[in-house]
């Protein structure tokens, strides 16, 4: 497993081998708290200042999520610390692992064909 520094000081990650999924934004991992053992999803946005959109986007996201405090969103736990500035292309975001997504509940579906 390899060591990762968080941001806001909650301690060293440690990735497990393997992803837990993908999104469209990218990769999403398991990993553990080394202090604790707290399981946790880290997010990869790769490339996340090559389209201003998707910088927008990303940022949004991250403000929007950590003031949300409710049963049903997930939590910002952390963002991981980025290396120097000129290696700085993606962004690692750490939740709170969930049992499950809205994909898998069979929640979000595809919109139904339409017959003309």
């Amino acid at each position: 497993m390899a060591k990762h520094e968080p941001a806001r000081g909650s301690g060293p990650f440690e990735l497990a081998a393997g992803g837990i999924g993908y999104k469209d934004s990218g990769p999403n991992f398991l990993a553990g708290l080394a202090e604790t053992g707290e399981e946790v999803a880290i997010k990869k946005i790769g490339n996340a200042f090559d389209n201003i959109i998707d910088a927008k986007r990303t940022l949004r996201e991250i403000k929007l999520l950590k003031h949300m405090d409710h049963e049903n969103v997930i939590a910002v736990k952390d963002i991981i610390r980025p290396p120097p500035r000129e290696k700085f292309n993606d962004v690692y975001i750490v939740y709170e692992l969930m049992d499950t997504d809205l994909h898998q509940k069979d929640i979000i579906r595809p919109p139904p064909e339409r017959k003309l």
